[in-house]
């Protein structure tokens, strides 16, 4: 980390005199082993070598640019906290993809382009919370009449019986009805 680095900046791109990059975003290093890093070259810096090390830089900072922050998962709120390793992002830098989001504790932080949306750790953490909520969510409309009868509790028995009656006195009086009517 070179001294004077600020740490709270959106995204930054830091070159050194011996030709090394290294890259921040949202306060956050990228790991050597990011894949950003696959096709980045390498240029030292010397009297002979600066319009190499201009056009390094601006490839470099065009490359950069081309990638976006990780969006994570901003659906299935109501089940954020069921993911061990994911942590909620507040989105203090006003990262324009997301306003509060669920991370993967591994997020890359950085995808490669406008059409991906969020890196592969945190896909994997998009389809947990999916499946949770696509279960919560059954649960909650699977009513208690598509149990069995044999499955219920004593309560749930006499609660079901109270509604077949119900609807039992519900069901003869509109036969009823429709008999006069005819």
């Amino acid at each position: 980390m070179p001294y004077g680095r600020p740490t709270l900046v959106q995204r930054s791109l830091f070159f050194s005199i011996d030709g090394a990059v290294s890259a921040a975003v949202n306060g956050k290093d990228l790991s050597s082993t990011h894949p950003f890093w696959q096709d980045a070259e390498k240029t030292a810096l010397n009297e002979d070598s600066t319009k190499e090390l201009s056009e390094f830089v601006f490839k470099s900072a065009n490359r950069f640019r081309s990638h976006e922050v990780c969006e994570g998962v901003e659906d299935f709120r109501e089940v954020w906290k069921t993911a061990e390793d994911a942590e909620i992002d507040y989105n203090r830098f006003h990262e324009p993809r997301f306003k509060v989001t669920c991370r993967s504790t591994e997020c890359l932080t950085l995808v490669p382009s406008l059409k991906v949306k969020r890196c592969s750790y945190c896909q994997s953490v998009w389809r947990l919370l999916s499946k949770r909520s696509a279960t919560r969510e059954g649960d909650a409309q699977t009513p208690e009449r598509k149990k069995a009868y044999k499955y219920l509790n004593t309560p749930q028995k006499t609660k079901r019986m109270k509604q077949i009656s119900k609807d039992m006195k519900r069901l003869r009086a509109s036969n009823e009805r429709l008999k006069r009517k005819v």
